[in-house]
């Protein structure tokens, strides 16, 4: 695969992960009791905290998996699974978190839940792993990186305008969005499981 093949499948599937329009109603309510600058504040805090986690983990996560003794081929399956579980939850509908009463402060809600699980999630950690495992030249590593830095500034320009953005596509359309990201991001899970079954084979067969 090459750079720019492997850029567009990276920035493709932390976007699908991350999945920022069919959220956008979900950051709506969080954000339902401050003004316009105080919500473009949060959303500026957020991903900023999501592009954090992401990179930390993109850069220390071979350290992490050798330490454990984690091979690739089992972290593929593993996060292929829980890819699956995750194009479950889009695909039924199911709410990553529940919206809790009164109003939260900036600092909080911007780390939590809006940075982490919401945009930082497991899934997209777990791809961000993979990715990174896979990569073996240090320009591939640097597309990894430029690939979360990218996703994540999409994500911020979207939630940014998510009133416009509600708007334009209305609730109907994010959650049909959300449905059909869902598909794709099950595609994907399904051959990162088969990639870490033929690992496996491989490793102990």
């Amino acid at each position: 695969m090459n750079l720019i093949n492997l850029f567009f499948h990276i920035f493709l599937t932390l976007l699908i992960i991350t999945d920022p329009l069919g959220n956008t109603p979900t950051f709506l309510v969080l954000t339902k009791d401050f003004g316009e600058q105080e919500r473009r504040r949060i959303i500026t805090k957020a991903s900023l905290v999501a592009a954090g986690i992401l990179i930390f983990m993109a850069i220390l996560g071979k350290y992490i998996l050798n330490f454990f003794n984690l091979n690739l081929a089992t972290l593929q399956i593993a996060g292929g699974l829980l890819l699956m579980a995750i194009a479950f939850e889009m695909v039924l509908g199911i709410p990553k978190i529940k919206i809790a009463e009164g109003k939260a402060e900036i600092n909080s809600l911007a780390v939590a839940p809006m940075g982490t699980p919401l945009i930082a999630g497991p899934g997209a950690i777990t791809a961000v792993l993979i990715f990174m495992s896979q990569s073996q030249e240090i320009g591939e590593k640097f597309i990894v990186v430029l690939g979360i830095v990218f996703t994540i500034f999409i994500l911020w320009a979207i939630l940014s305008n998510c009133g416009l953005v509600l708007k334009i596509i209305k609730k109907d359309g994010a959650a049909a969005l959300k449905k059909i990201m869902g598909l794709i991001l099950a595609t994907i899970a399904v051959g990162m499981v088969s990639q870490g079954i033929k690992g496996v084979f491989l490793i102990y067969f």
